[in-house]
């Protein structure tokens, strides 16, 4: 349980159709655990079509020098930031910046997030000032954090409990978030100017047409046209938010620049599972792209179309990014079921033409993260390479050594991190992050609940964890198998419930001996 930035997207982070927290037990006076599905069609999905082979010397990437392992890449208004992804093997905790073609170690820039913080977006250049939204828990319920990033470091800038962000735009000299509930479909949404001169933006209500149809079941539904999910801003500075319809599937929101009042566009049918979402802008003036679970969305100014899309097994997206020359670039994640890797990461390269394909691109490395720069010049992270778009057809790729956890370089060094399985030290099944009002004592009566009669779990150890100033109440199993089972069982009993199985060694602070007869703790 080692802390983490933006690697938990396909894991924990708010998603179309659930709520954005993992958690099994809450005191009693938290809010309300879980939240229903949202409904999906696969009404008018494009088929998923075939791949062809890669063909190395077609790759438009080359190598141009060494990284850290497990550091992932994040763009910010021409930038790339680099931090380190917990559960990569080998990673070295750190953070850096990239210049000219190297990755330069600033232990300034760690935002030290513990397990729990989700990365949604982030604007604006170092050191001039950053800001960066992210996801919290309480344990049982999302919370809104807006932190700025400074030549001094991160700064903490609000922190609001049942709330979470969609994401921000830059509208001129202003920086602008919209904010809402942290539940799916409920809390009214609202514009937060986190930088700059206040924007003044009015959300569109339901139509009159759409009264009759409108969901009176939740009371606490914002009577709003559209549900933002994901939103950004294009380079014209128009406002655009993608999300649930009020009477439909879903539909895009788009608030041109300088304009008070939205106009709304219907989206193309799709299925999607709401894995991970995110938004990227495009090179056009008001061209951007919406990815939800493996669907891509575009956005040419006018309408929205849906992408061809990817083959089933890579349907978590964990980036979009537009290069130069139109092309679009897709970097799926490895997909974790019961504690397995069941599909490998790829990059996937798409030509911007009218009846578009996925071309599959061929790397030196799997890829591990993708960011687009100030010149709309793509870089990838692969292991310990840092790759770029080549500059010219002659340019060729550089050697470079490998960068392990004896490396010298600024800021502590991780011990080798491993996905859970047999060769797992100790596979660890993390059921609930402590809140501010958790007591010490607390003993989990939903989770002993959910495990009572369940003799099949003799053998495993729960646990209080800590990591990073965070605890959390743990459960240490005997092997995957069993944590597997367990995750399956916590999330069908204990409602709202997202444990996540992984491969750790907490630092124990207390343990809670259970009678799985009775799901009582047991009185030394």
């Amino acid at each position: 349980m080692r802390r983490a930035f933006g690697v938990l997207t396909g894991l924990l982070a708010t998603c179309l159709g659930c709520a954005g927290a993992p958690a099994t037990d809450a005191p009693p006076n938290l809010d309300p655990d879980g939240a229903p599905e949202a409904a999906t069609s696969a009404k008018s999905e494009p088929a998923p079509i075939q791949l062809p082979e890669p063909q190395p010397e077609l790759s438009p990437f080359v190598v141009v020098s060494a990284m850290p392992p497990g550091v992932r890449l994040y763009a910010i208004s021409g930038q790339i930031l680099g931090y380190s992804d917990f559960m990569a093997e080998e990673a070295i905790q750190t953070a850096g910046l990239l210049e000219g073609d190297r990755y330069v170690v600033k232990p300034e820039l760690d935002p030290k997030l513990n397990f729990f913080n989700v990365f949604i977006a982030a604007a604006g250049k170092w050191p001039q000032g950053v800001d960066m939204l992210v996801a919290g828990s309480t344990g049982r319920t999302g919370i809104a954090v807006h932190q700025t990033l400074q030549s001094s470091g991160w700064t903490t800038k609000s922190s609001t409990d049942g709330r979470r962000f969609s994401g921000l735009a830059t509208l001129g000299d202003s920086v602008v978030a919209i904010e809402l509930g942290a539940m799916v479909q409920t809390g009214k949404p609202e514009f937060v100017t986190l930088r700059g001169p206040r924007v003044r933006r009015e959300f569109t209500d339901i139509s009159p047409d759409c009264e009759a149809t409108f969901d009176r079941t939740n009371p606490f539904r914002a009577r709003v046209a559209v549900t933002p999910v994901i939103s950004g801003s294009t380079r014209s500075g128009a406002l655009v938010s993608f999300g649930g319809a009020a009477c439909g599937e879903y539909a895009l929101e788009v608030w041109p620049k300088d304009s008070v009042r939205s106009k709304i566009l219907s989206v193309p049918a799709f299925k999607t599972d709401g894995y991970s979402e995110g938004f990227s802008q495009g090179l056009g003036a008001d061209e951007a792209f919406f990815r939800s679970g493996n669907a891509v969305l575009h956005f040419d100014g006018t309408s929205v179309r849906l992408l061809p899309s990817l083959p089933t097994k890579e349907r978590n997206l964990s980036a979009v990014a537009q290069a130069q020359d139109g092309s679009v670039f897709a970097l799926s994640q490895p997909d974790f079921q019961g504690g397995s890797l069941v599909s490998e990461a790829k990059l996937f390269r798409l030509g911007r033409t009218t009846d578009a394909s996925w071309q599959q691109v061929a790397l030196p490395a799997m890829p591990d993260s993708m960011a687009v720069d100030g010149e709309n010049r793509i870089w990838l992270t692969a292991g310990t390479m840092l790759l770029r778009q080549r500059k010219s057809a002659e340019e060729k790729s550089v050697e470079v050594g490998t960068v392990t956890k004896a490396t010298p370089i600024a800021g502590s060094v991780r011990k080798p991190l491993r996905a859970p399985g047999p060769l797992c030290p100790q596979n660890v099944v993390v059921l609930y992050g402590f809140t501010k009002v958790t007591p010490d004592d607390y003993d989990f009566p939903l989770t002993r609940k959910a495990l009572k009669g369940h003799r099949e779990f003799e053998g495993t150890r729960f646990v209080v964890a800590k990591d990073g100033g965070e605890r959390f109440f743990s459960a240490l199993v005997p092997n995957v198998k069993a944590g597997t089972a367990m995750v399956s069982l916590i999330e069908k009993q204990v409602k709202g419930a997202k444990p996540q199985l992984l491969c750790a060694s907490p630092e124990i602070v207390r343990e809670l001996q259970l009678d799985l007869n009775t799901g009582q703790v047991v009185k030394n």
